[in-house]
């Protein structure tokens, strides 16, 4: 069949490699934010919070909506929060709240076998 890759594969061997090789440092880790509404014209989504999604450092959105007033609790990806926003943020009716930092100190308190307070 040959060697084809696509580039989304040839980055992560790069980086795998350079992971291998000690000269990678460790990736960010996602970041979990609330998609809030604000005003809801079709009266479908409803107001407040209305789903929980997580930002992946590739630009990956991962979104779950609540199904408080339809209960359907569906799982999206978008290919980016801009996408994201651009079909769900209703013309600035909705904002994305961030529940994590933007950076997390990841050598901080671990535990093995355990959950930090």
């Amino acid at each position: 069949m040959g060697d084809y890759y696509s580039a989304a594969a040839q980055v992560v061997r790069t980086r795998a490699a350079a992971h291998r090789a000690g000269d990678d440092p460790a990736p960010e880790p996602p970041r979990r934010f609330a998609l809030r509404r604000w005003r809801d014209d079709t009266g479908v989504s409803g107001l407040g919070i209305v789903a929980y999604g997580v930002a992946w450092t590739d630009d990956k959105v991962v979104l779950r909506w609540l199904g408080t007033t339809t209960g359907v609790a569906q799982v999206c990806v978008f290919d980016s929060l801009d996408d994201l926003m651009r079909i769900h943020g209703h013309g600035g009716r909705s904002e994305v709240v961030w529940v994590d930092p933007h950076s997390i100190d990841l050598a901080a308190d671990v535990r093995i076998g355990g959950y930090v307070d």
